[in-house]
This record gives C-alpha cells, sequence and structure tokens, in this order.
C-alpha cells in the first residue's frame, strides 16, 4: 500500500511499528487498528522495509518461505524486532526462527494475543501509558455520551474540545433536555481539573433567600440555627468546576451576588470577618436566550456578559433527524434487559424522525424506556409508540404557519441529503441536479447543517 497511512497522532518518541502487507491488506488495516486502538504506538503501513522502525509485523501469504523471507527482511533491517504472522501451513516448514524473530503469530489475528506480543517486544513506558489511558477514560467519560454523527453535534464536540483546556467561564444554551448537563461535565473530564469535583448547582430550585448561603456557606453563629461552620457549593467546587444549571430562573437578588463573585473569584461566608479566593472554574447552562432576557431587564445584562466568555449551542433534535436512529437504539440497547432480541422497524424509524420532539433527547430517552416496561424483547413497530408519536394520530398543536415552516425545514433537509448522497457528496453534481446555482445550493447546504463530506465516497444502492 503506497504512503504511510497515520489514523492517530502519537507523541514523537512513541515506538514505531510498520505493518507489511505483502497480500493481504485487509489483515494489514485490522493489525494497524488493534494498535491504533490500544494506543502509545506509531503505525504505519509501507510497501518496504522502513529502517527506522522498531518492529515489523509482516504478514506471509501461504504461498511463500518464511525462512527465506524472514531472513532476507533481517538482512535489510538489521537490528530491528520482527514480529511476522504466519499461516497454520507455515508452522511445519519452520525447523527454527530465523534471525531476528523471536515470536510470532498466526492467523486469524486476536487483539489481546498480538498486543501481549508487541508489548513483550516493544514495553511501553509505564507512566505514559498510564497517562494515555487517563486520557482515554475522560473522553469515554465525556465525549462518548454526547451519541451523534450530525455535522451540528460534531460541531460541538469540537468546540468541547478546545474550551475544556482554556478554563475560561463557558455558557452551555440549549432546549430541555438537549444535553447541556452532559455538555458541561464533558468540559470538565476533558480539562485539567477532572481529578477534583464537578458541583452542579440547579438555580431554579434555591429559594432566593438561601441562594448566598448555599453558594458561599456560612460560618457558625451566622443566624439563628448555623450551629457549626457549613461549607458552600463553591468550596465544594474547589479545585474543580461549578455548573449553574437554568442560571435563567436565578432572581435578580440572587444575580447581583453571583456577579460578584465572578468579577474576581471571592466571597465571604456568612457570619466570616473576611473574604475567601475561590479556585474554580464556572460552567452555565440556560434553556432560554440570556440576552433576549437581558434586553426585557429579567436578566442583568453585565452578568451576561461575565458568563458569556465562551458560548457552545446544543442543537434541538428536530435539527439532528439523522441522530434519531442512532440514539434510539443507544437508548433501546442501555434500558433492554435480559437476552431478548430488542429492535426498531422501518416505520418506526420514520415516525420517530417525522416526530417534532419538544423535549429532545430526553424524551427519546424516556420513550424508549417506557417502550421496553411496557413490551416484551419485539421489534418495535409505530403502533407501539405512544398516542403523540403515532404519525395518524398526531394532532399538531402549533399554528398553521409553524407547521408549513417545519414541513418545509424537513423537507429541504431531506431533499438535500438524497442528493449528496446519490451525487456522493459533490456539491456541483448536486446542484446540476437540483437545477439551482452552485452557491445557492451551498447555501442550502449551510443553512441545514449539513457536511458534505459524510458522503464523499458513498455506493450507490442498485
Amino acid at each position: 500500500m503506497a504512503g504511510t497511512l497515520i489514523s492517530r497522532e502519537h507523541p514523537p518518541l512513541s515506538p514505531r511499528i510498520l505493518v507489511l502487507d505483502l497480500q493481504h491488506p485487509e489483515l494489514a488495516a485490522q493489525v494497524r487498528e488493534i494498535l491504533l486502538e490500544a494506543g502509545g504506538y506509531f503505525v504505519s503501513l509501507e510497501p518496504a522495509a522502513d529502517p527506522s522502525a522498531d518492529l515489523i509485523i509482516p504478514i506471509l501469504p501461504p504461498g511463500l518461505d518464511p525462512p527465506t523471507i524472514l531472513t532476507e527482511l533481517h538482512t535489510k533491517v538489521p537490528g530491528v524486532h520482527l514480529l511476522p504472522v504466519l499461516n497454520e501451513n507455515h508452522i511445519s516448514a519452520i525447523n527454527r526462527l530465523p534471525p531476528g524473530v523471536t515470536d510470532f503469530l498466526v492467523s486469524p489475528i486476536r487483539g489481546p494475543e498480538l498486543l501481549a506480543r508487541v508489548r513483550r517486544l516493544l514495553p511501553l513506558d509505564i507512566k505514559a501509558e498510564t497517562e494515555r489511558a487517563k486520557v482515554r477514560l475522560q473522553e469515554s467519560i465525556g465525549l462518548d455520551r454526547l451519541i451523534g454523527v450530525d455535522p451540528a453535534l460534531q460541531a460541538v464536540k469540537e468546540q468541547i474540545r478546545q474550551v475544556a483546556k482554556a478554563d475560561v467561564t463557558v455558557l452551555v444554551i440549549g432546549e430541555t433536555g438537549t444535553g447541556k448537563e452532559l455538555t458541561a461535565q464533558s468540559i470538565h473530564y476533558l480539562s485539567g481539573r477532572a481529578a477534583k469535583p464537578l458541583v452542579p448547582v440547579n438555580c431554579g430550585a434555591i429559594p432566593p433567600d438561601l441562594f448566598e448561603n448555599e453558594l458561599f456557606g456560612h460560618h457558625r453563629g451566622a443566624f439563628t440555627d448555623a450551629r457549626s461552620y457549613q461549607p458552600g457549593l463553591i468550596a465544594e467546587a474547589e479545585g474543580g468546576t461549578l455548573f449553574l444549571d437554568d442560571i435563567n430562573a436565578l432572581p435578580l437578588t440572587a444575580q447581583a451576588k453571583l456577579l460578584r463573585f465572578l468579577e474576581d473569584r471571592t466571597y465571604r461566608p456568612l457570619g466570616s470577618p473576611r473574604s475567601v479566593k475561590a479556585n474554580v472554574r464556572v460552567v452555565a447552562a440556560s434553556n432560554t436566550d440570556l440576552r433576549e432576557k437581558a434586553r426585557a431587564r429579567s436578566f442583568r445584562e453585565d452578568l451576561f456578559y461575565r458568563l458569556h466568555v465562551v458560548m457552545i449551542h446544543i442543537p434541538p433534535l428536530r435539527e439532528r433527524v439523522g441522530d434519531i436512529g442512532l440514539l434510539a437504539e443507544s437508548f433501546l440497547e442501555r434500558c433492554k434487559t435480559g437476552n431478548g432480541c430488542w429492535g426498531f422497524s422501518p416505520d418506526a424509524l420514520h415516525a420517530m424522525r417525522e416526530y417534532h420532539w419538544p423535549g429532545n433527547v430526553r424524551e427519546l430517552e424516556k420513550m424508549v424506556r417506557q417502550l421496553v416496561v411496557m413490551n416484551p424483547p419485539k421489534l418495535i413497530g409505530a403502533g407501539d409508540f405512544p398516542w403523540s408519536l403515532r404519525p395518524s394520530e398526531h394532532a399538531p398543536d402549533e399554528s398553521f404557519r409553524a407547521a408549513k415552516t417545519q414541513a418545509i425545514t424537513r423537507f429541504e433537509r431531506r431533499y438535500l441529503s438524497v442528493l449528496l448522497e446519490t451525487h456522493h457528496g459533490n456539491i456541483t453534481r448536486a446542484a446540476q441536479a437540483a437545477r439551482q446555482d452552485r452557491s445557492t445550493f451551498r447555501r442550502l447546504i449551510r443553512k441545514h447543517r449539513l457536511d458534505p463530506s459524510m458522503w464523499t465516497g458513498a455506493r450507490r444502492v442498485g
């Protein structure tokens, strides 16, 4: 296979592994994927031996003589470890291991066996491996739970990766149920504060007269029932992240107290003679447009700008139609019990994509959970859905104008997606098929947040 193929970045000092596919590129790709998934290695596929490699894994087809091939390879790259992958027919042809070969594998390749042999030949730095494992765990805790392949969600994930390391205040905006708390968790676990606490605060659930006490804490004797020192939520989040959920519900009096804290990260617990300096990162979330609330004077404009250092907008589920089936299958896998066979029929998937989902991802998850509880293992059809989701039963609760706009939006998105899939992501050909000029077609793609590269190389069916 011509050229070096590297799918993930590794540090310059990582062990270099060269996989030689003498006849079976699919096996070489399998070996490469296993090593890259394990992490810590720089893996490439080359048409010839690489003298800078630390280990070469040649995959030998049945017709070749292993001793001859491996001896020639050892002569070309002396000092490089060789870990050949042999066929069962080769075993009888090997009386002794050729020079440079101390171990070998027999196809079919098993991941654990491959990694055990590679690590025996190329032991990794334990500290570096621990750090890589920690990063993979943080990715899993954070971004892996934001399920979806829609370009709009991928853009959100990229924003999260960028802001997580910056240690700045972040404002997350999105409708109820879109995943704002998951976003805050992702920011925390991908940041340098991951080992410290993430403390969520439901701003709408704290009475205004208790907000200061909950946030800042109190000393003994601060008020009648204050019999001992009680740390506040800021103190609990020390070194970590304070997540202010539903900050749009915060009363104006509480907003003023929060603003003073955000200005210099200092606060004074009730009854304390001195202020305390806090080391916390603040992530806030709102399900309404805070700019509009500021204009209506129901939210302090200066607080809005304190929070709005970086803003991340989470798209509603109705704008991520392509992710609905993926999310539903994921929730079904998570909710089902026993060994029963569950699934969604095509008409069920179609009905879910047509539904408006006012409760977004949270509503979808609750619906799937309800289906699992109320039904035996089965292929779920549209008729099994709650009344509001059944296409023939659903009565819109919106105006004619809004319903028409929504229908047009859905049609445009599906139409553009089909065209891009048919023409393998080629914008020029798709625009010609739609009888639109290229610039107009591109504007429509941007409007619906479609990524043509998703269909590049797609095969036409039929």
